[in-house]
């Protein structure tokens, strides 16, 4: 029915239809907004990772999760922003390594601080506005993994000729800094995290993750002060900073045995797990593309990234995937059995140097 109906939107030209299908067959995603104005961004670009001639080409995947009071602000500013600094890093260590992009989410701060500064008399409610940043890069053969912030991505890997019992789940999520070294770097007495459910910490009674891009008003003392709203105006001086912007990354050697990853923001693992995660996308037929993966819960966006490298392999050719929401009445979010997927062209041949 999906094959039918964007056939229809092209209008008949299937040389289109196709080209369409050849350019987007191994990425699929989805966003089930729970707020009337989404605060998330997305972000896939699958080819030159500059703007070179026959540059180097590879992945980038972004998910930005927008939070404060106009979170989609800087969400849609790290969008716009942040893949333009990878490619100019990109460029000027003629590579992709750590160093890139570290550079590209300095950038992106640095440049989101300058914006919250020039409308401060007029908009001091964007000091208020903070984005966390999950980023996957596959170049040459290597899958980066830069968090700042609590989304997470997860890797599927199991072998040819493997069953359902060999199969791998890695989770390539780096978690930030943990409540310890934020106290460590502050003087003692600090007035920093407050509990508001056992087991949860927020700064400052307000945030959970303690690294961000934007949130500037519990970073810089000069945005902790009038016209800012009285209640967010912190009592003690921001002296260092309580969050960061530098993500923490991770590196991953692609092997043939790696399927695919999920990018996901923290409101979708909330809901499942790494395991049922990895079940749900393996079990959807590719020809289905994305519209079996909108979910209608909570907000969160869902990227997969297909990185398989050779002919699939004998799974259960059926499988029920029933996941819970949590809380409340506990009741069904998705049940689906589905045939398993066709194996897919090799991610590393067709966009990877």
């Amino acid at each position: 029915m999906a094959c039918n109906f964007l056939r229809r939107w092209f209008r008949g030209d299937e040389s289109r239809y196709q080209n369409f299908l050849n350019s987007y067959d191994q990425f699929s995603m989805a966003v089930a907004p729970a707020n009337v104005h989404n605060e998330d961004r997305s972000q896939l670009v699958s080819g030159s990772l500059t703007d070179r001639v026959n540059g180097h080409s590879g992945v980038f995947v972004g998910i930005y999760d927008g939070h404060g009071l106009e979170g989609a602000t800087c969400s849609q500013f790290v969008l716009d922003n942040l893949f333009e600094n990878f490619k100019n890093a990109m460029q000027n260590h003629d590579a992709v390594n750590p160093e890139v992009i570290q550079e590209a989410y300095h950038r992106t701060e640095v440049a989101f601080v300058d914006h919250v500064g020039h409308n401060w008399q007029n908009k001091p409610q964007l000091a208020v506005s903070g984005s966390c940043c999950l980023v996957g890069v596959v170049y040459n053969n290597v899958l980066y993994v830069a968090n700042a912030g609590h989304s997470r991505a997860v890797l599927a890997s199991w072998p040819d000729g493997g069953g359902w019992n060999d199969l791998e789940v890695i989770q390539l999520w780096v978690a930030g800094r943990g409540r310890a070294e934020v106290i460590a770097e502050h003087p003692p007495g600090t007035n920093l995290f407050i509990e508001s459910a056992p087991g949860q910490w927020y700064i400052r009674g307000a945030l959970q993750p303690t690294r961000t891009i934007g949130d500037v008003y519990l970073k810089y003392n000069e945005f902790n002060e009038a016209p800012l709203p009285d209640e967010y105006i912190q009592e003690e001086p921001i002296v260092p900073p309580i969050l960061k912007a530098e993500p923490m990354i991770q590196t991953h050697q692609l092997s043939p045995d790696d399927r695919f990853v999920i990018f996901a923001s923290h409101e979708f693992w909330d809901l499942i797990d790494n395991d049922q995660a990895v079940i749900l996308v393996q079990g959807f037929p590719r020809n289905f593309w994305f519209l079996y993966f909108l979910v209608p819960v909570e907000n969160y966006f869902l990227i997969w990234l297909e990185i398989r490298t050779k002919s699939g392999i004998p799974l259960p050719t059926r499988r029920s995937v029933r996941l819970k929401a949590l809380g409340g009445d506990n009741q069904d979010i998705m049940t689906k059995a589905t045939d398993r997927a066709q194996a897919s062209p090799s991610l590393r041949n067709s966009v990877c140097c």
